[in-house]
């Protein structure tokens, strides 16, 4: 009984051993602070954005409600702007990391066909030029992660540019036709990771 006793509690001090080792290994950057009231975006006609405890991640106070309309003819969903300046500094260095994150919970019964722009200095410096990243993507209904890889960002128009990647500015969702119904988008956090 004894023997079976040290096997169990051997197993489980390896089990969280590896966790925690795991867990150091995982670095993260959060982009956006959510809970100080940093915000993704203003309201913009039929496109409403308001703080929300509806469906704040685990351990969170608040997320990000974006309500949008069928109707809408603003066809951008804004995660993070140039002129808010939040990624000057520490948090537009995305150079050591390789995936960006957004937990988000959709209430759209199907999934919402998009494009995420990404840009740096040199894209916002002139974004007529057409100078940032696009990448295409899928906001799934309800509870999900939307992981993107940011290993090698290239202009898409430009094919061979890379980004500045401690130079990056903004980001932000953008659709001729986000969906046919009246949907809510919750963004719970924004944040890069590497493991």
């Amino acid at each position: 009984m004894k023997v079976i006793k040290n096997i169990i509690l051997s197993i489980l001090a390896f089990a969280v051993c590896s966790a925690v080792q795991l867990q150091a290994e995982i670095k993260t950057l959060v982009l956006l602070k959510i809970d100080k009231g940093e915000m993704c975006t203003a309201d913009e006609g039929d496109l409403a954005v308001s703080m929300s405890k509806e469906k704040a991640a685990e351990g969170k106070k608040y997320c990000i409600k974006v309500s949008i309309s069928k109707t809408s003819l603003k066809p951008y969903i804004f995660i993070i702007t140039n002129d808010s300046n939040l990624l000057k500094g520490k948090r537009g260095d995305w150079s050591d990391y390789d995936t960006l994150k957004i937990p988000y919970f959709s209430t759209n019964k199907a999934a919402v066909e998009t494009d995420l722009h990404i840009g740096d200095e040199v894209a916002y410096a002139r974004w007529s030029d057409k100078k940032q990243c696009i990448k295409k993507v899928t906001l799934l209904p309800g509870q999900n992660v939307l992981t993107v890889d940011i290993k090698k960002l290239e202009r898409t128009n430009f094919k061979g540019q890379f980004f500045d990647m401690d130079k990056i500015r903004g980001c932000f969702f953008k659709s001729d036709n986000l969906t046919s119904d009246d949907w809510v988008l919750f963004i719970q956090d924004v944040y890069l990771e590497k493991k």
